[in-house]
């Protein structure tokens, strides 16, 4: 039996760093490269012999095990339950990284003369709701002001600045310091034609003129000239269909009493 040993501290194993491993009951005598790491050993022979190594070049990962995965030389570690948690290690290290992109979402809105800004971020641990997040802005004219975002909700932050004027808006959303989430550029444009979307003081007295007029009504009459009487439809239908056909069931009806009672 060979007692490994793993290394200290160690970026794969982690939390089975420095602590003996159950037994072996073989692996491969090999040397280690002088690049290599050497994440668990057998001291044999006074020298420490690799049974777990790991070497990374460039992008790339190399992993070297000695010993086998059947259960074989490795039966001690199957039976102690540290076969799987092992080799989950062994194979997320050796997975490549993919770098996660940040769910994140901005919403831009305008309302009385204001550009609303809405940042949510959809994340398992929203980061950003937790601390400030601020907002440049540049102005039509090519002026700069800075808002900060304000917590709602967990997740949600809001704010808005005042855009008096028509034109093309530039948003640059910061992250705090410290915080590596990358923003996209933004921007948002008031129409010139704004003020014709809010509300009328008062009625379009010239469509509903118009309107009137194609319609053979009035605009705004008095009440005198408003009649409150409806039309009286007068329809009159010929009863000669009907009666004909009731003579006809009273002669057949009439016929057959006569021939059943013959």
């Amino acid at each position: 039996e060979f007692t490994p040993r793993t290394a200290s501290p160690d970026a794969i194993l982690k939390d089975l760093a420095s602590r003996q491993m159950p037994p072996l009951k073989g692996y491969v005598s090999t040397e280690i490269k002088p690049s290599a790491t050497m994440d668990m050993y057998v001291d044999r022979a006074d020298t420490h012999e690799p049974v777990i190594a790991s070497w990374k070049y460039g992008a790339g990962k190399v992993m070297a095990v000695t010993t086998d995965a059947s259960g074989r030389w490795s039966g001690t570690w199957v039976t102690s339950n540290l076969f799987a948690p092992l080799w989950d290690r062994l194979l997320a290290w050796m997975t490549p990284e993919v770098p996660t992109e940040p769910k994140i979402d901005v919403a831009l809105g305008y309302n009385a003369g204001r550009i609303n800004i809405k940042l949510t971020d959809y994340s398992a641990e929203p980061g950003n709701a937790a601390r400030l997040v601020t907002v440049i802005v540049t102005r039509p004219d090519g002026t700069r002001t800075e808002t900060a975002l304000t917590e709602e909700v967990v997740g949600e932050l809001s704010g808005s600045i005042d855009a008096p004027a028509p034109g093309n808006y530039y948003f640059e959303v910061r992250s705090p310091a410290g915080k590596d989430k990358k923003f996209p550029p933004l921007a948002f444009t008031v129409s010139p034609s704004v003020n014709a979307e809010l509300p009328r003081p008062e009625p379009n007295y010239g469509l509903l003129e118009k309107l009137a007029s194609a319609t053979g009504g009035r605009l705004n009459p008095s009440p005198a000239e408003v009649s409150t009487e409806r039309a009286m439809l007068e329809r009159r239908v010929s009863m000669n269909p009907y009666l004909l056909v009731a003579a006809m069931i009273l002669l057949i009806g009439e016929a057959l009493v006569r021939r059943l009672t013959a």
